[in-house]
């Protein structure tokens, strides 16, 4: 009798430490959780507070130029070389740059801008995909298969 009174209790004080490795585990995702959440609270408290001003920062970061814009993250820099888009300052290649939002606004009402905007970045995505599919080692073109070239050499 006493094996098996010592087996229960063996089989209890595993699942008891099972049990507590998942509170354990429930507390740290929780604690991830609300984490997140304080940060999303933060945001929340921005947004609110701009709310209550009645108008917008007077500086978007990258993102955020981007979004009124209605451009992708990745076309910003196209922008930005191309002396279309000016951040605020000087700031190094590197930096994080801002730009003004009155700036902003102005030019995402300005539909020739926009159009401009429109033309430079796909002319850049275009040159970019020639650039890309262009040259092969051998020097063939694309769109001409090798064979091609080599008989018309011969």
């Amino acid at each position: 009798m006493r094996k098996r009174a010592g087996r229960a209790k063996g089989v209890q004080s595993v699942q008891t430490a099972t049990q507590a490795r998942g509170v354990d585990a429930r507390r740290a995702s929780w604690n991830a959780i609300a984490g997140m959440l304080g940060k999303l609270n933060m945001k929340d408290e921005q947004h609110q507070f701009l709310a209550l001003v009645g108008q917008p920062p007077a500086r978007l970061t990258v993102e955020q130029a981007a979004w009124v814009l209605g451009c992708q993250l990745h076309d910003m820099p196209i922008l930005i070389s191309t002396r279309l888009l000016k951040p605020l300052g000087n700031p190094p290649q590197n930096a994080v740059k801002f730009f003004s939002t009155a700036e902003v606004l102005e030019m995402a009402k300005d539909r020739a801008w926009l159009a401009k905007m429109t033309q430079t970045i796909g002319q850049h995505w275009h040159k970019r995909n020639l650039r890309q599919k262009g040259h092969s080692q051998n020097g063939a073109q694309s769109g001409q298969p090798q064979i091609l070239l080599q008989a018309e050499a011969v």
